[in-house]
């Protein structure tokens, strides 16, 4: 696991240097950069396979082709004998090189090669380019930025801010997002120039013009097959999956809850390796969110080198300003702060661990896909005239924000009235909130174009199930669960492998037709079975889902907090500089409205270097 940087164009040593600098804590073992006039690549360095050859960039036989590069590719084994035998002479025993020879041999479709999680970019010095691309998944982090007729890339925005032709500048389009979702959906960052290179997706740039383009794509076309056989090949692909993410030099662990998920990724592990399985959780004095007592219940099924943390009731002002500024742009899921504590608890013992991310968008856990199934069962084809919407419609308009929009799109197909209902439900305050630059610049960007337009045409199936978790996939997947998970476990110089995001599995799952991949009364159904067929007690595996949230208002939301926070916003530089209005701080400070109090605040504390 590692940081990436550097730039095409504009741009000296010194500049690649500062931009290396500001990542250290993504590769603390190693460092390199090549650099000639134009063109800068960095890399620091996590070492984790091959520990003393795979010092980067990695070059090829004669020097022209060289990469930088973040991830692991596990199935990297397999293509060097591949690739041996076509006549390729490697001098590492790293992934890294498989890359390299991997773009000679088959160009830009190497990526369609690769199984893993990875972001990397390659310069070509025969055809003078840069190719990058980005796992398909999204699991690993690539930022960009073209300023003029310059590329500028980086793991993180922080190293592309240390570029001079980078600006700060905040986009006003990407705050309000921000504000509805909770976190900024790619391409959007929170500054104007950068942009994230979607999962799935690669890019080149040659001569100062820049193409991406779209390499993969989850495609849910259902297998009908029985529930058993469904089971055994579900089994079969576990196995397989876990085993490759096994492969290191170094130490591994996992992370546990004690919850499907993680259960089922750790028995796995238990059943691959020949020493128990060292496994972290940690937790709260509040019993409605503290999952040890699961966890080691699990621990001690799989006789597990078990060890836990709590996660203390204050969090002082310095640990929570780190946490999020380190973030690099806002976003507000206060599972970050959980995340955090078990990736520094993890990495005293390990430098590498196993987790259950990705489950709940693959089998369908969340209780929001409970609640629209129900609604399209009552109402999803209900004749709906446009008298009828007309008279719902004003009707609506006194009790929700935008009553006419929101019914219109509870009409539509389901992935699209999902994506419109996320973006509809909110309350007046935001209209008021924005300062009148910003309020008319969103307005006019919002009319230009609508960001779920370029996703609906992607999310296939007709069962609503199938549409939500393909539209999760695409956006909230990557652009939270995984940023959290990325930017708190490189902040603590842990790489995390997350097994269930391996595409050949999610291709597998994707085929699972949804009466078994879940039912109203058994979310995750399919996976619960499994666990079932292991052994484990009902019990165990039925028991209720908790979030993997801290307990924010008995912990630090309380009302004092909410007096605090309004005091710093209506003294803050959010509100000085015009992005905010004192009207509508007031407004949700009145309303008592913590979860957006809580945004706010965070916009402040992460945005207070740049506003």
């Amino acid at each position: 696991m590692c940081g990436i940087c550097g730039f095409v164009g504009t741009g000296d040593e010194s500049v690649l240097v500062r931009m290396q600098d500001k990542l250290v804590h993504r590769g603390p073992d190693d460092k390199g950069h090549h650099y000639q006039a134009g063109l800068g690549l960095a890399n620091l360095r996590l070492s984790i396979i091959d520990l003393e050859g795979g010092h980067q960039p990695i070059y090829n036989e004669d020097g022209k082709i060289f990469v930088v590069y973040n991830g692991e590719i596990y199935n990297f084994q397999s293509l060097q004998k591949r690739l041996e035998a076509k006549g390729h002479r490697f001098r590492s025993k790293t992934d890294t090189e498989v890359i390299v020879h991997a773009y000679e041999e088959w160009g830009d479709d190497c990526v369609k090669q690769f199984r893993g999680m990875f972001a990397f970019a390659l310069w070509d010095g025969h055809q003078n380019r840069l190719f990058a691309a980005r796992d398909r998944l999204g699991i690993k982090p690539f930022f960009y930025a073209a300023p003029g007729r310059n590329f500028i890339f980086a793991s993180e925005t922080k190293s592309l801010l240390e570029h001079p032709e980078v600006s700060a500048t905040i986009d006003p389009l990407a705050f309000d997002l921000y504000m509805r979702l909770s976190f900024v959906p790619a391409p959007f960052t929170i500054f104007r120039q950068v942009k994230k290179l979607p999962p799935g997706h690669s890019l080149i740039w040659k001569d100062g013009v820049m193409k991406i383009r779209r390499y993969w794509q989850l495609a849910f076309e259902q297998t009908p097959m029985s529930e058993a056989a469904w089971l055994d090949a579900l089994e079969e692909k576990i196995f397989e999956t876990v085993r490759r993410h096994l492969i290191s030099d170094v130490p591994l662990g996992a992370f546990l809850s004690g919850g499907t998920d993680s259960t089922a990724i750790v028995y796995a592990m238990s059943q691959c390796l020949r020493e128990p399985v060292k496994t972290f959780s940690i937790g709260f004095e509040d019993p409605l969110h503290d999952e040890r007592q699961y966890a080691r219940q699990a621990a001690g099924l799989f006789k597990s080198d078990h060890q836990e943390f709590l996660v203390p009731r204050g969090i002082d002002a310095e640990t929570f300003q780190k946490i999020f500024r380190h973030l690099d742009e806002p976003m507000s899921d206060t599972s970050v702060i959980p995340t955090y504590a078990v990736s520094k608890f993890a990495r005293q013992r390990v430098p590498v661990v196993l987790t259950g991310d990705g489950a709940d968008e693959t089998f369908g856990g969340y209780f929001k896909y409970h609640t629209l199934k129900n609604w399209e069962d009552r109402w999803g084809k209900f004749p709906l005239t446009k008298g009828l919407m007309n008279t719902m419609g004003k009707f609506l308009s006194h009790t929700l924000p935008y009553g006419k929009r929101t019914l219109t799109a509870l009409t539509k197909h389901s992935a699209e009235r999902y994506a419109e209902l996320t973006y509809a439900f909110y309350s007046f305050e935001f209209d008021v909130l924005y300062g009148d630059a910003f309020r008319d610049e969103i307005h006019t960007r919002r009319q230009e174009g609508d960001i779920w337009k370029s996703l609906t045409p992607l999310i296939k199936g007709e069962d609503i199930l199938t549409s939500l978790q393909h539209l999760d996939i695409l956006t909230y997947l990557p652009d939270d669960i995984l940023v959290k998970v990325d930017r708190m476990s490189m902040l603590n110089s842990l790489e995390v492998r997350v097994p269930f995001l391996d595409h050949e599995f999610q291709e597998l799952v994707a085929k699972i037709p949804p009466e078994i991949k879940w039912k109203p009364d058994r979310h995750k159904s399919i996976l619960k079975k499994l666990l079932e067929r292991w052994g484990f007690p009902l019990e165990m595996i039925d028991r209720k889902k908790i979030a993997f949230t801290p307990p924010l208002e008995s912990y630090w939301l309380t009302n004092q907090w909410m007096k605090t926070a309004h005091e710093e916003l209506i003294s803050g530089k959010a509100l000085r500089s015009g992005f905010l209005t004192r009207k509508g701080i007031d407004t949700i400070f009145k309303r008592g409205n913590r979860s957006k109090m809580w945004n706010l605040w965070i916009f402040e504390t992460w945005g207070r270097p740049y506003f």
